[in-house]
């Protein structure tokens, strides 16, 4: 198979946001809005942009509303990407979450992990960073 893979763990408790979350009225960070787009959008889109042809969105009970998100959007912000979800019953680190999708590894060109709390500008045209 030729195919990429992209990871996105997002089954954590975000603790360390939740004040921000509270005071944002979103139930997790990944919801969190960044540009005028809740942060897993970007994640998704940053996927796709780097090739992936599978998303793979770990999440945890309670986190409903984050693939909500994504199903509403997916079609806009990563076309072509299927997009597959796999649940933990509690949060277990990113190893734990990666470990959730190692089916999905056999026989992929590339892996990647992204996660939707970090967010990345890729370069743009004319743009002197180094990629």
């Amino acid at each position: 198979m030729n195919h990429a893979v992209c990871i996105i763990p997002a089954a954590g408790l975000g603790t360390r946001m939740a004040e921000v979350c509270a005071t944002a009225g979103v139930p997790c960070k990944e919801l969190l809005p960044v540009a005028g787009a809740p942060a897993i959008l970007h994640a998704l889109a940053l996927a796709a942009a780097g090739g992936a042809t599978a998303i793979a969105v770990v999440l945890r009970p309670g986190k409903e509303a984050v693939r909500q998100v994504i199903d509403d959007h997916a079609a806009v912000v990563a076309p072509g990407c299927e997009i597959v979800y796999r649940w933990q019953a509690e949060p277990g680190g990113e190893g734990r979450a990666i470990l959730q999708c190692r089916d999905m590894l056999d026989g992929a060109a590339a892996f990647g992990v992204l996660y939707p709390d970090n967010c990345y500008r890729p370069p743009q045209d004319g743009d002197q960073r180094s990629p």
